[in-house]
């Protein structure tokens, strides 16, 4: 660097002598040396530290500048997406098949808003016709199980009842009774096959209790599903 400002000097300082008439030198003595050779090297010198330290300053100031404009790109950026979002929104007045709420009043309570947008939520029949079925299946099953208590309580009285017409059947066998161990015998007859279709009844009702328990379990997992997917839908409209 030095060197260039040192030939721009000297061509200078030639083209000062031509036009002041002087004769054309090549600036050195009888030596080889040039003339004033120190004197360039020393001025060629200043100028190039000169230069060169301007240059470094303005670098230097570059980053600054920079920095101080980018809040207002950063600010430009977040209000196009403001913009775009609510270009977004205009497009889309429904979210979940429920109308987007103006009202500033429901908004601000989100209970509120969630009863707002329940109202208008689709799937919400849905949720009710599950919860109408599920409400059955039980009222059902309530019903089934008490049968099956009246069946079990109509089992243990037959059982008290053959126990007593076997100690009764056993007295006349030691009485010699014919005509009422014959009697007895029929009678205990007729317990045993009631006793066999009360179980037969106690069985069915068993097996309605289980079918219905497993149809209660799979509309309970729906109703959660549903209402788990209703509060997904108001999260995203909200």
């Amino acid at each position: 660097v030095h060197q260039i400002f040192k030939d721009i000097i000297l061509s200078g300082r030639k083209v000062n002598n031509r036009n002041d008439g002087d004769e054309e030198d090549d600036g050195t003595n009888e030596n080889g040396t040039s003339l004033d050779e120190s004197h360039l090297d020393k001025e060629a010198r200043d100028t190039s530290d000169i230069a060169i330290g301007k240059h470094r300053d303005v670098y230097k100031q570059r980053p600054s500048v920079t920095h101080e404009k980018r809040p207002a790109s950063q600010g430009k950026r977040r209000s196009m997406d403001q913009r775009k979002s609510s270009r977004q929104a205009d497009l889309n007045p429904c979210i979940a098949g429920v109308p987007r709420c103006r009202d500033a009043c429901i908004l601000d309570d989100p209970n509120v808003a969630f009863a707002w947008f329940k109202e208008r939520y689709p799937g919400l029949s849905t949720i009710d016709e599950n919860n109408n079925i599920l409400r059955e299946k039980i009222s059902d099953a309530k019903s089934i199980g008490k049968r099956v208590e009246t069946i079990r309580s109509r089992i243990d009285a037959y059982k008290l009842n053959i126990e007593k017409t076997r100690k009764n059947h056993a007295i006349s066998l030691i009485s010699g009774r014919g005509e009422l161990r014959e009697q007895l015998e029929k009678e205990e007859k007729q317990i045993c096959d009631a006793i066999a279709s009360e179980k037969v009844a106690y069985k069915d009702a068993l097996e309605q209790i289980r079918e219905l328990k497993g149809g209660i379990e799979h509309i309970q997992r729906l109703i959660e599903k549903n209402r788990q997917k209703m509060q997904l839908d108001f999260d995203e409209w909200y």
